[in-house]
């Protein structure tokens, strides 16, 4: 498979996505900005430790945000040219598809939020440790689709249904790109705590990127099992 000037593979993977920012880094720096700028207003609330409003404001604005950009850097990876107000058309026309991916993520990060007080009693039920355990595997299970499902909606423009189908399928047949997608992150995570706040300024924008490469890198041994249209 060819999406560029380098054949894209897992030898030539993390090659592939480098040559591509480094060719269109000013598109690149630019979808990175207007990302951050969608974000700015969810961190802010979540500095002032407003964790509801952070997890609402993150979803109307974060989630067209997140499928904007990868929109933008797919095209950036198949060597399109496309103007500038491209991300913008993009939030527009993917938003509310991806308020709805975005709601799988938050609401069982809500639903923990409303739960934790109530593990602070000194007696704690068994079933509401189930319940913990049920919400946390609820959400492990949202965040491993989501590495594939926003790029999924933007290479195919499916509805949300097939959407999730696809993505569930490449999840569980690729266990090892899910896994090392989710410790990248995790790693970065840390980068972010430990190192500087500014890596926020680049790091999304980043892995954005990689999650774009790796979901046309597994589609490619995978076109017989998902659904293209």
């Amino acid at each position: 498979m060819t999406e560029g000037p380098l054949p894209l593979n897992r030898d030539t993977y993390l090659p592939f996505v480098l040559h591509t920012i480094w060719t269109e880094l000013p598109r690149f720096l630019w979808g990175a900005f207007l990302f951050n700028l969608c974000c700015a207003p969810a961190f802010v609330l979540f500095s002032l430790g407003f964790l509801a409003p952070t997890l609402l404001v993150g979803l109307l604005l974060m989630a067209p945000a997140w499928a904007a950009l990868q929109a933008d850097q797919l095209n950036l990876l198949q060597g399109a040219n496309r103007p500038y107000a491209y991300f913008g058309q993009m939030f527009v026309y993917y938003g509310r598809r991806a308020l709805q991916l975005g709601l799988l993520l938050i609401l069982p990060l809500l639903a923990i939020r409303l739960t934790l007080p109530a593990l602070a009693q000194n007696a704690v039920p068994n079933a509401l440790w189930l319940w913990v355990g049920i919400l946390f595997f609820i959400l492990a299970v949202s965040t491993a689709l989501s590495l594939y499902t926003f790029s999924l909606l933007v290479y195919f423009d499916h509805d949300v249904l097939t959407t999730l189908r696809n993505g569930w399928i490449l999840t569980v047949r690729h266990p090892l790109h899910t896994v090392g997608l989710l410790g990248m992150a995790i790693l970065f995570g840390f980068g972010v705590v430990y190192l500087s706040l500014g890596l926020l300024l680049l790091l999304p924008a980043f892995y954005s990127i990689l999650l774009v490469a790796n979901c046309l890198l597994v589609l490619a041994v995978n076109s017989d099992k998902i659904t293209l249209s």
